[in-house]
């Protein structure tokens, strides 16, 4: 078996691509055995790990169990042989099962360059990129339940978007059933996003829980957009969802081509006219005239009410949000930053989380219902992000107020002691005095210490001051004592 020694002067640091803070597992260096080598802990949940791992140069991601008992282990087994079978560009590749590995037992899967579903929509991307995702998600669903699997657990975290080319990649087998594994089925789900019968665990569980789940998503990714088509997924009774993915996707489709299809109707109609009575049109060329103006007014009209009305639906969130964010704001420019400071931009976040709720109403269009939630999301996290900048402004500003403070009163101090040990008349009638320096300092910062409640900015204080302040205060009063032998 291969042995791997942990280095001793070397700690990683970085994030992952999930989102969390990475904890250091140690940089190993292979001595003689698995191939595999500086593991670093990506994600942890109830019941796995993932770490990114290497090996030959090359970046994989191990999944491994909590619990290393044989129960856990077999489920993770269940896990590799159902993602093994499969193949599929928007599905993670999963390449091996590993007894051996620095951290145990894992699935060896496909490293992927990319952000959660979640994060990805945080960044308002464009109509024509949620329709690519959202596409391929039904690919890749409709692959699985073609394979007589069921992902079980369809969620944001579980779907990631490539940086590069900004595809969809599915990922986490690990409430997966299909049939070959009935009596190992461990139903589990994450509620939010979980049907009415995987949640209760009664009833039939089958490809329409999925679709429950897509459902969920698809009002994630596009809002109240395309809503026949998410509530229809969402029914309750799985009865009265889609049958399939199949289904769907048409229904989803033909959602999309409605428009083209009116237009198509209204030219095919303009042909036939004016094939079929061309005497008509030439004797009432000015009446139809008349008419295409009326027509193009009443277009440019319905264009201009629509811009309107975007116009207003932008200075109704922005005033919302500005009702919302200014008293946050003037706290943190006018008061003195406190701990309780670093709550106010999530405050202001929750505060603004029915936005959309309260600047739709019934009647309006899906366009502008989706270009509501757009605007909104995108402007609700414009302000989150300026608070921010504030809060750092009022932590750093109080910071620079304690080290004027502790520098003004600690450069008294020096004075004081150059002065006392230039006046002593001989080396023992002064010989206390850096010592009596050393002791008043520490007064100086418990008092400096009381202008924050916050123990990060005052270790920060602390280190600054005792490096750009005290010591060299301190060496030159010791020289200055030393010289007088």
């Amino acid at each position: 078996m291969k042995k791997y020694h942990q280095k001793d002067n070397k700690r990683q640091w970085t994030m992952s691509e999930f989102g969390d803070s990475l904890r250091p597992v140690g940089d190993f260096t292979e001595v003689d055995g698995y191939g595999y080598y500086d593991p670093v802990l990506l994600h942890e949940s109830r019941h796995a790990r993932l770490y990114r791992i290497k090996k030959a140069g090359k970046q994989f991601i191990i999944k491994t169990p909590i619990n290393n008992d044989a129960f856990s282990i077999e489920l993770l087994k269940r896990e590799y042989d159902i993602s093994l079978s499969l193949s599929h560009p928007n599905i993670a590749s999963v390449f091996t099962y590993e007894n051996t590995t620095p951290v145990g037992p894992g699935i060896i899967m496909e490293f992927v360059q990319g952000e959660r579903l979640d994060d990805y929509l945080m960044r308002s991307p464009s109509l024509s990129s949620r329709k690519k995702i959202f596409s391929q998600l039904l690919d890749a669903v409709g692959y699985l339940h073609k394979s007589s699997v069921v992902h079980n657990d369809l969620k944001p975290s579980n779907i990631l978007v490539t940086r590069v080319d900004g595809d969809l990649k599915l990922i986490d087998f690990g409430l997966s059933d299909n049939d070959a594994y009935y009596m190992l089925k461990t139903l589990g789900c994450t509620p939010a996003f979980a049907s009415p019968e995987l949640k209760t665990q009664s009833g039939v569980v089958d490809g329409r829980s999925d679709i429950y789940s897509i459902g969920i998503l698809m009002k994630e990714i596009f809002g109240r957009k395309y809503s026949s088509v998410s509530e229809k997924c969402c029914q309750h009774n799985p009865d009265n969802r889609y049958a399939d993915i199949d289904q769907l996707r048409n229904a989803w489709n033909n959602l999309q081509r409605r428009p083209k299809r009116l237009l198509m109707i209204v030219a095919t109609i303009a042909v036939m006219v004016a094939i079929a009575i061309p005497s008509i049109l030439y004797f009432s060329q000015r009446g139809m005239l008349a008419l295409n103006e009326a027509k193009y007014s009443e277009a440019i009209s319905k264009i201009n009410e629509e811009k309107l009305q975007q116009k207003n639906i932008a200075q109704a969130v922005d005033s919302i949000i500005n009702k919302i964010y200014l008293p946050f704001d003037s706290v943190l420019m006018s008061s003195t930053y406190r701990l309780s400071h670093l709550e106010i931009p999530n405050t202001f976040l929750s505060g603004t989380s029915d936005l959309v709720s309260k600047v739709i109403n019934d009647g309006m269009s899906d366009e502008l219902r989706a270009y509501a939630s757009s605007y909104s999301e995108n402007q609700k996290y414009v302000a989150h992000e300026k608070l921010k900048i504030s809060l750092e402004k009022s932590r750093a500003q109080l910071l620079n107020t304690m080290l004027d403070r502790y520098k003004k009163e600690l450069h008294k101090e020096y004075r004081l002691t150059m002065d006392s040990i230039a006046a002593a008349p001989d080396i023992s009638s002064c010989s206390l005095m850096p010592y009596n320096f050393l002791s008043r300092q520490k007064e100086i910062f418990e008092n400096v210490k009381k202008m924050t409640d916050d123990q990060n900015l005052y270790s920060e204080f602390y280190l600054i001051a005792l490096d750009k302040y005290y010591n060299p205060y301190y060496n030159k009063i010791y020289n200055y004592f030393v010289s007088k032998k």
